[in-house]
């Protein structure tokens, strides 16, 4: 090994003790010098300066003393300890000189040397600056029995960890399944000194000579972070380099044909009314005064059972100087009702046993009049064909009766006079076919007639819940923004005994210009022309995009949503040193399905944003994501959303002009989580939570006012589900009327 020529150092423990110990800064010398050398390394200058002539001069150092033990071992350490040395870094070497007998040597004389050559500079001030990278070796010697005894102390010196280029992904990158099965990363490390070894998420990575890497990531739908961490062997801590990217299997382009930040889906939206939302085949329930109703088919037993029929007859119903015909009462008894959807609309099945009229009047037969006092009773039965479809996004509807047949059945009476109730017996009689279209003229009108009107305000009240709801939007950071949403029924399909789908074109807009043009717009799970993937056995489904709701989030962030200015927000505790704070979100925030062991829906993650801290003497640029679980709950036909306040969030170095970034990982953290993270929070949870496809039939309490106390309430029979690109909510129309 090449060494430097010897270069002796005499000095002794008070020359030691002016040098510093635990910095690099000679202006501390003073402080704790006592503690590196004492009387361990050398003589003169201690008893000069530390002991007073008196103690080392007269009989202490008379020539009757015993001759000093020759020095047998010496350890060599320095001052400050550290794992690695910066180039340019002065420490101060420590000698502690040994006799055979274990006693610490006074005054022994130390000389220094360096290896290997010029690796290391000896300061007037006693310390080594280090010069150059890599194993600097210290060796300090004194005059022994038989030669020369040494000890040494080997430093690391490296300028820094590894340098990381990362060449792929971008930060930001929008990736398709396509063209990017697997996430490619790639880049270089640079590093002048010690041993690479590559990570990227956590996994090693092969190194070539010149330092590039290149390797790929299985991709998940979402934000990916990807990490890459490098080390040199000799840091303690790993040089880290991070970028978000967005990947789906496929994307939507964003827009609604405006200029505005906005998203457009033909179908947002679907609902699903199975046949058994219409008829589930079980009776209507009447129990303690209390109705219930499970079905469509119940409601309009119903009504048909609470039409206002007295207030539709003309009474008298006839009269003239030989007939004359009053209804005094009407009692309809319990009616059935059979829905049967077919692939046109839908088939009324109408069943009325026990009607009772209660009667007054006469009947003149030739001289004989005859009194129609009393009662008729008639069973009534019924089949009606109605059409219900729309073609397309601005077609009309087409809801409207195609066939009615009504007739009466099993009529009897029950006159004060005998020969009225024969009479009435006849089928061809005055009197019995003016009663039968009496009670066919009122259903028809009062029920069969109103038929279109209630389906077509039920069909209509679905998109005008969602259609046209305006939020306002102001995180106090940022420019206030204005959501507005608009949906529209585009297609009204019913199949045959299985169910009638409504289809949504559903839109979302802001008042502000896209601040990402370039974008490719909205991420999805499965093409925006899939449909949703109904059950067939189910009551009641509602299938809501997830695109949808990340078409909102997209919109929300192509108009700067998330744009911030947080300086003026800062804790007391950053806020002396920062004069400035900016944060910009490269990526839309984006919903996700989650895992079976979550604990929650859906995973709601922000990334990347890019958090820009001005400081006195540097500008910092942070990399942050967050991550956090979302629940979805539905009640007053509102999609309820929940988002966790206890989000994992990711903080990684970008740059600085300086030598490295100021703040640590968790100072960047809690700038984030206590000024940032609850006013992004909340906005999202706001707008997120949007008024669903509403079913009204508020009509009923017109026809039938006693229908009017007729509680309407849609009931989840499922937990939500992720199928595909939607949430689905299965449920039931649940009608109580006391």
């Amino acid at each position: 090994m090449e060494r430097t020529p010897r270069i002796v150092a005499v000095f002794v423990l008070v020359a030691s003790s002016l040098i510093a110990c635990g910095d690099d800064d000679t202006g501390k010398v003073d402080r704790i010098a006592a503690t590196n050398n004492g009387a361990t390394n050398n003589g003169a200058t201690n008893n000069e300066t530390n002991n007073g002539a008196a103690t080392n001069n007269g009989a202490a150092t008379n020539n009757d003393e015993p001759p000093v033990p020759p020095p047998v071992q010496v350890a060599v350490h320095v001052d400050p300890a550290r794992a690695t040395y910066a180039t340019g870094a002065r420490v101060l070497p420590v000698a502690v000189v040994r006799d055979a007998s274990g006693q610490v040597v006074q005054d022994a004389v130390v000389s220094w040397s360096t290896s290997p050559a010029g690796a290391a500079m000896l300061l007037d001030t006693g310390r080594f600056e280090l010069l150059e990278e890599g194993a600097v070796e210290l060796e300090g010697c004194v005059d022994g029995p038989d030669g020369p005894v040494c000890g040494h102390a080997t430093l690391v010196v490296d300028v820094g960890g590894p340098r990381i280029e990362l060449d792929s992904p971008q930060p930001g990158a929008e990736l398709t399944a396509e063209e990017a099965p697997r996430i490619p990363v790639a880049g270089r490390v640079i590093d002048t000194h010690g041993e690479l070894y590559v990570f990227v998420n956590g996994v090693p990575v092969e190194v070539a000579e010149d330092g590039g890497f290149a390797t790929e990531v299985e991709p998940r739908f979402g934000v990916n972070h990807i990490e890459v961490s490098a080390t040199d062997g000799l840091q303690p801590l790993e040089t880290v380099a991070g970028a978000d990217v967005l990947w789906a299997p496929t994307f939507h382009r964003a827009g609604d044909g405006s200029v505005l930040a906005a998203a457009s889906f033909d179908e947002g939206i679907s609902l699903r009314l199975g046949q058994r939302f219409f008829d589930d085949g079980i009776p209507l329930t009447q129990n303690g005064g209390v109705v219930r109703t499970e079905d469509l088919a119940d409601i309009f037993e119903l009504l048909l059972e609470r039409i206002d029929y007295l207030g539709q007859i003309p009474n008298p119903i006839a009269d003239s100087a030989t007939f004359r015909l009053q209804v005094s009462s009407f009692d309809v008894g319990q009616p059935a009702v059979a829905f049967v959807l077919t692939d046109e609309g839908a088939e009324l099945f109408i069943r009325i046993d026990g009607v009772i009229a209660g009667t007054s009047g006469f009947l003149q037969v030739e001289n004989q009049r005859l009194s129609l006092d009393g009662q008729v009773r008639v069973g009534m039965s019924g089949f009606v064909q109605l059409r219900m479809r729309k073609a397309g996004l601005g077609e009309p509807y087409d809801v409207r009766v195609l066939s009615v047949n009504l007739a009466l059945e099993d009529a009897s009476s029950r006159f004060a006079s005998p020969e009225a109730n024969a009479i009435f017996e006849l089928a061809a009689s005055p009197l019995r076919t003016t009663l039968e279209a009496l009670l066919t003229d009122t259903i028809r009108d009062q029920f069969v007639e109103q038929l279109p009107g209630l389906l077509l305000t039920t069909l209509t009240s679905v998109e005008g819940a969602i259609s046209g709801q305006t939020l306002p939007i102001d995180t106090g950071l940022g420019r206030p923004l204005v959501l507005t949403i608009d949906a529209a029924i585009s297609t009204v399909e019913p199949i045959y005994r299985n169910g009638l789908t409504a289809r949504l074109w559903t839109t979302t807009r802001l008042d502000q210009l896209p601040t990402h043009p370039t974008s490719r717009g909205v991420a999805l799970l499965a093409p925006a022309d899939s449909l949703a993937p109904f059950l067939r056995n189910s009551r009641l489904q509602l299938g809501v995009r997830m695109g949808m709701l990340n078409g909102m989030l997209h919109a929300l962030w192509n108009a700067g949503m998330l744009d911030l200015d947080i300086g003026s927000q800062l804790p007391p505790e950053f806020a002396f040193l920062i004069q400035s704070g900016a944060v910009s979100g490269q990526l839309p925030p984006i919903l996700t399905p989650a895992r079976p062991e979550d604990g929650y829906d859906l995973r709601l993650t922000v990334g990347q944003l890019d958090f820009t801290a001005v400081l006195p003497d540097r500008t910092d640029v942070y990399g942050i994501t967050i991550s956090t679980g979302v629940d979805v709950d539905f009640q007053s036909n509102t999609l309820i959303v929940t988002i966790h306040d206890d989000p994992e969030i990711t903080t990684w170095s970008i740059s600085s002009t300086a030598e490295a970034t100021y703040f640590d990982g968790p100072s960047v953290r809690d700038i984030i989580l206590s000024q940032l993270w609850p006013r992004i929070a909340e906005v999202l949870a706001q707008n997120l939570s949007l008024r669903l496809p509403d079913i009204n039939l508020s009509q009923l309490g017109v026809i039938a006012p006693d229908l009017s106390a007729l509680t309407l309430q849609i009931r989840l029979t499922r937990e939500i589900q992720v199928r595909q690109d939607f949430l689905m909510f299965e449920g039931n129309l649940e009608g109580r009327l006391e």
